[in-house]
Order: C-alpha cells, then sequence, then structure tokens
C-alpha cells in the first residue's frame, strides 16, 4: 500500500491526494459496513446470552487469542488486494479498493490480534462501540499510510528488523491479550457486585 502511494507521492502530489483521499473514503465505507454487522451480531448475542456468559466468552476468546499471538498464530487470512489494480484503476478509485480492503479488516494480514479481540469485546459486551472502535482503526491505518508515503526512501527497513519487531509486538499483545482475559472476571465482579 506504502509502496503503491509512496513513490505516487513523489511523482504527482495530486494523484497521491486523490489516492489517500480515495482510502479513506474506503476506510469510512467498509467501517460503517462492518460496524452494522457487527451491532446486529452484537444485539443477537445480547438477546440470546446472559451477561456473565457474554463476559465469560470474551475472557475466553482474549485469553485463546494471546495465546495464539503469543505462539507466532495470530488468526489471519494471509492475502492482499492484487499489484495489478495499481495499473487499472485511478489514484482515487485504487484507494478506494485499497481503503474497503483494508477497513473490513477480516481479509487482512495482522500483526497481533489486538484488532480480534477488541471487535470480540465489542460485539458480546458494548455494540454501541463498534463504529467508534472501527472509525479508530480506519484513522490509524490512514495514518500509517500517510506516514509511510512520505517518509518512504528516507529510511528502508529490513526484513530481518521488520519480522524481529513483529515477533516482539506480538509478544507483547499476546501477553496483553492473556492478561486482559484472565482479569475480565475480576472486572465483571467489580461492575457487577
Amino acid at each position: 500500500m506504502a509502496g503503491v502511494a509512496g513513490p505516487a507521492w513523489r511523482r504527482n502530489h495530486r494523484a497521491a491526494r486523490r489516492f489517500l483521499l480515495g482510502f479513506a473514503t474506503g476506510e469510512a465505507l467498509s467501517a460503517a459496513i462492518l460496524a452494522s454487522a457487527m451491532v446486529v451480531a452484537g444485539t443477537v448475542a445480547a438477546d440470546l446470552m446472559p451477561g456473565d456468559v457474554r463476559w465469560s466468552l470474551f475472557a475466553a476468546g482474549s485469553i485463546v487469542l494471546g495465546l495464539a499471538d503469543f505462539f507466532d498464530h495470530t488468526p489471519q487470512w494471509p492475502r492482499q488486494v492484487p499489484k495489478q489494480l495499481s495499473g487499472r484503476l485511478r489514484p482515487f478509485g485504487l484507494g478506494a479498493v485499497w481503503g474497503l480492503d483494508l477497513g473490513i479488516i477480516v481479509t487482512t494480514r495482522k500483526v497481533s490480534s489486538v484488532t480480534w479481540i477488541s471487535m470480540f469485546g465489542v460485539v458480546l459486551l458494548s455494540p454501541s462501540g463498534a463504529l467508534p472502535l472501527l472509525l479508530g482503526c480506519a484513522c490509524g491505518s490512514l495514518g500509517v499510510l500517510v506516514f509511510r508515503s512520505v517518509m518512504q526512501g528516507a529510511r528502508r527497513v529490513h526484513l530481518s528488523s521488520h519480522v524481529r519487531r513483529v515477533m516482539i509486538i506480538r509478544r507483547l499483545s499476546g501477553a496483553l491479550g492473556v492478561a486482559a482475559g484472565s482479569l475480565v472476571p475480576l472486572l465483571y465482579v467489580a461492575l457487577h457486585p
């Protein structure tokens, strides 16, 4: 993604701005679509399960996802938007497709399970928080894309250091997922005396 936007940024600022505008539009659209699905799923879950069951499922899910991260098995579908689209679509359309794909979240590579844990918690415990969560993810993606596009070429990152950073992030997020899942029962008891 930054590999497409970065060179465009250096060659043609207008095209790069259109790409980023399309990306933001795609991210916002996918956030609205996914948030709607999460609200429906959360409402159904709330209707079918009592609160203590939903809290228990969230605790168990957080621990399982945390362990998956810790042992380098972050759930993901390792697929990307085809690079051939960069030659077929205009900048806004290309950005919109990329933003829509990344915003759906399910179809992109994951560094850690933090996003899954957050989405799981929102669906089970607070469905009304779906849109703010997903818009926050969208803003984060857009910020990273802008930063990487502008800074590309200023400093190359070697693959070995990138892999090492990913492993550190996964181990930390795994430990946090397990810790959060372990603390959920205490939080439930504190909130529901």
